[in-house]
């Protein structure tokens, strides 16, 4: 195939998955919104990460689902917030007890949301919001399959390896709008008075 046409197929392909639908996983329990978050923000947070996706020039509809399991790890203030119409959230819960059961449970969604797009041809979007590096494997056939793939968790809990494979990545603190953590005032000792040598006579 000419570069020429090459270069058509490769603009084909990108406005298609500008068009196309973005899929957004949300490991809600190892990327947990911030407690410092107020209620009126978290109840906005599908919003803000729409807008996001819209500041990249993708269009298409965006599905955001967070996903955890019944051990009651979320706080039900965060739980109400979700579950309000307006949060933009579907939030579940899957499975027993355990470490791995929300990652088990999107990467389930996730290989059969990879197999209709390769079956269908067209290329999609999907948004991560997960840090384990066990995903691994399937995003990189989902990069293979010529879908974007963008990648959002907490620095603090990661994996460099997934965001070295992402088209587009964010932090989770500004891609949710939560307010960022304040940095502790360092303690000094307090001066001791009486402690203090008396002048030389």
């Amino acid at each position: 195939m000419r570069r020429h046409q090459l270069s058509i197929l490769f603009t084909k392909r990108r406005l298609q998955a500008m068009k196309a639908p973005t899929k957004v996983w949300w490991d809600i329990e190892n990327q947990r919104i911030p407690a410092n978050m107020e209620e009126e923000y978290i109840v906005q947070v599908g919003h803000r990460i729409i807008q996001e996706i819209r500041n990249l020039g993708y269009v298409g509809d965006v599905e955001i689902r967070a996903i955890g399991s019944v051990d009651r790890k979320l706080s039900e203030r965060v739980k109400r917030c979700l579950h309000n119409p307006r949060s933009g959230v579907k939030l579940s819960f899957v499975g027993e007890e355990g470490l791995e059961v929300a990652d088990a449970e999107i990467m389930k969604e996730m290989r059969a949301w990879l197999k209709e797009t390769i079956k269908s041809g067209v290329p999609g979007n999907v948004l991560l919001i997960v840090g384990d590096k066990g995903y691994l494997a399937l995003v990189e056939q989902t990069v293979r399959s010529g879908s974007n793939f963008f990648l959002s968790y907490d620095p603090l809990n990661g994996s460099p390896i997934l965001k070295a494979m992402a088209k587009h990545f964010w932090s989770l603190r500004p891609l949710i709008g939560a307010p960022e953590e304040r940095a502790e005032k360092p303690k000094w000792p307090k001066r001791n008075k009486t402690s203090r040598r008396k002048p030389m006579q």
